[in-house]
């Protein structure tokens, strides 16, 4: 059981990490106007590895019905949906209308922002569980 804890706030953390890195990825699409992939795929929820891990066979369809799990997939979906639109006007660079632009960097980083913040007491919650089992083993 403790182990797949483990890999619960592995993936969290990995996560967290990787999510972090679309803000470099997009300011570089902004410098370079071009993109390591489509916007198709920034708006799949389901290609980036905690997408395949958050959709895949190790969480169990119980888990899958609480509020926490329902809650980070929708701000998980929430994010690529609005990093894809940002990446997209990006690569219009100079054609993008401006104020489109300002709109869809602050929804974007509003979507960041809450699923990091839920991804973070998803994590705290984990390891207080951790902490209550290897004090009951004892």
């Amino acid at each position: 059981m403790p182990e797949a804890f483990d890999n619960c706030i592995n993936q969290i953390d990995q996560a967290m990490i990787v999510h972090l890195q679309w803000r470099s990825r997009l300011n570089n699409v902004f410098k370079t106007g071009e993109a390591a992939i489509s916007v198709e795929e920034a708006s799949n929820d389901c290609l980036c590895d905690f997408g395949k891990w958050l959709t895949g066979q190790d969480i169990s369809d119980v888990f899958r019905s609480t509020e926490r799990y329902i809650a980070v997939h929708r701000l998980h979906y929430d994010f690529h949906k609005s990093a894809a639109v940002v990446l997209d006007l990006a690569l219009k660079r100079d054609n993008a209308d401006k104020a489109v632009l300002r709109t869809a960097i602050r929804e974007y980083n509003q979507a960041s922002n809450k699923l990091l913040r839920e991804l973070l007491d998803w994590k705290e919650a984990e390891v207080e569980v951790i902490a209550e089992l290897k004090s009951a083993m004892q």
